[in-house]
């Protein structure tokens, strides 16, 4: 099961229009430079050096040899790579009896994708199957945050 329910697709919206700014989806491109082009765009799109190194890596790898490939081909192969750091592992966990106290859970996802709806959703569930919650917030750069928790 993967840690977002947000198809890739979606998630790669604003980075597609970026991209797009200065490069038609069809046109061909040496594979260094579309490879250059999107590191600066992932970085621009305020992704970390680290995970946008990896994803021109990965991204690389989904492609195989070629040296000249269009923008649309490289896209599908970025989407490929982030689902493939994306799709986590995870052993199941029964959340309403896991074992060592306290149990913590922690909701980590891009903005707008509806933590704060399922936390209140999870909170509700558990409290009506006997569980005691605490819920903290941690985001301290969006108004509003601890008030809507």
């Amino acid at each position: 099961m993967p840690v977002v329910d947000r198809p890739v697709e979606e998630m790669l919206e604003g980075f597609r229009k970026r991209l797009s700014s200065t490069l038609a989806s069809d046109e061909v491109i040496a594979r260094s430079d579309l490879g250059d082009r999107v590191l600066e765009t992932l970085l621009e799109s305020d992704v970390s050096l680290d995970i946008a190194e990896e994803l021109v890596v990965k991204t690389g790898e989904f492609l195989g040899t070629a040296r000249k490939i269009s923008v649309r081909e490289y896209e599908n192969a970025l989407g490929k790579a982030i689902k493939s750091i994306i799709d986590v592992k995870h052993d199941e966990v029964d959340l309403l009896n896991p074992g060592k106290k306290p149990y913590v859970i922690l909701f980590v996802g891009i903005n707008g994708t509806g933590k704060t709806t399922t936390i209140a959703k999870f909170a509700r569930y558990l409290l009506d199957n006997g569980k005691r919650i605490v819920i903290a917030a941690s985001d301290t750069f969006r108004a509003g945050a601890i008030e809507q928790i």
